[in-house]
């Protein structure tokens, strides 16, 4: 082969391949490789018309403020496409308007019941202290907000950390297609 026809069959190549991840990415796949989930590829869909459901997995863009700004900072999120160059989460819901959220020392109460793998981290793994959010005692969710917090692992940076969110920085709703692991 010539140089000429070796460099048309590679760039075919790479125009085959991202004309396939951008069909991936438009048809609202995405590939998560955070802690907070098991790593592979979920799949995106809207908000169902019944609200969202404690257990559903939403992908939301933070606001680029405060604890999610010295997040980033600190490398805990990635540059991203939200609002303030901020990488979009994926979480489960754990708690929605009018949950009872208690902070105890061996992990969040939702409703009277354990989150596994809620226990908030004092320190990072730099030894920097972790934020503990306004909100982390309050007793109950307020109408418009949601805690969102891992039960997969416990070194997630989740509502342990920067407390309930607005439900309407959420984006979308998330369930596996192939994960590495379990996912119940």
């Amino acid at each position: 082969m010539s140089m000429n026809k070796t460099t048309r069959w590679a760039c075919g190549i790479v125009a085959a391949l991202f004309l396939a991840f951008a069909g991936f990415w438009f048809a609202g796949y995405r590939v998560v490789e955070t802690a907070s989930l098991p790593m592979g590829i979920w799949k995106l869909s809207p908000i169902p018309e019944t609200g969202l459901q404690r257990g559903q997995v939403v992908h939301f863009c933070p606001p680029a403020e405060g604890v999610f700004l010295e997040a980033q900072n600190r490398g805990y999120l990635r540059d991203g496409w939200c609002p303030g160059n901020i990488e979009p989460l994926f979480k489960p819901v754990v708690a929605l308007p009018g949950d009872a959220v208690t902070r105890t020392p061996w992990g969040l109460l939702v409703n009277g019941e354990v989150i596994e793998h809620s226990v908030a981290l004092e320190r990072d793994g730099h030894g920097d202290i972790m934020p503990v959010p306004l909100d982390a005692s309050v007793s109950v969710v307020p109408e418009g907000r949601a805690w969102v917090v891992s039960g997969y692992s416990p070194y997630s940076f989740d509502s342990r950390y920067f407390g309930s969110i607005e439900l309407g920085w959420v984006r979308d709703v998330a369930e596996p297609v192939w994960v590495k692991g379990t996912w119940p």
